[in-house]
């Protein structure tokens, strides 16, 4: 489990990219949850406003990966992500947990969960991501 300093850099490194801020992306439960905040402009301009499923798959790698950078202390790139989309998302605030299922040394395989702000299941995905670089996060062991 990671640190609370870790959790802080963690959090850092994400905010260090200006999508992740614009989607008010704040991590939790060491690593492994993510909440979100889509911007009203981002609302598809049609009559249900439903949330683009391209955002939804921005919020959902995001969440995979920062999950095997809590698990790992490793950068990690998407090789592979496979969404199912289970209902439109008509709520700006989402939540999104990501379990790593498998870590190798080079590969690593994630499931994730994406809920809107009633707590309805809308969004469920898995993915395959490559080992990248170690990142300095602050006493983030290498655990796997």
């Amino acid at each position: 489990m990671p640190t609370e300093q870790t959790l802080g850099a963690l959090q850092a490194l994400c905010d260090a990219h200006r999508l992740h801020r614009d989607l008010r992306l704040v991590l939790g439960e060491g690593g492994r949850a993510l909440s979100a905040v889509v911007p009203e402009m981002w609302l598809e301009a049609d009559e249900d406003d439903a949330v683009h499923g391209g955002i939804l798959a921005t919020v959902i790698d995001v969440a995979a990966v920062f999950a095997l950078i809590a698990a790992t202390g490793h950068d990690w790139s998407t090789v592979d992500l496979r969404l199912d989309y289970l209902r439109p998302v008509r709520t700006r605030a989402l939540s999104v947990t990501s379990e790593p299922l498998h870590v190798g040394r080079s590969l690593a395989r994630v499931q994730s969960r994406l809920l809107d702000e009633t707590g309805a299941l809308s969004v469920v995905g898995s993915g395959a991501f490559r080992r990248g670089p170690q990142l300095d996060l602050g006493g983030a062991e290498d655990d796997r």
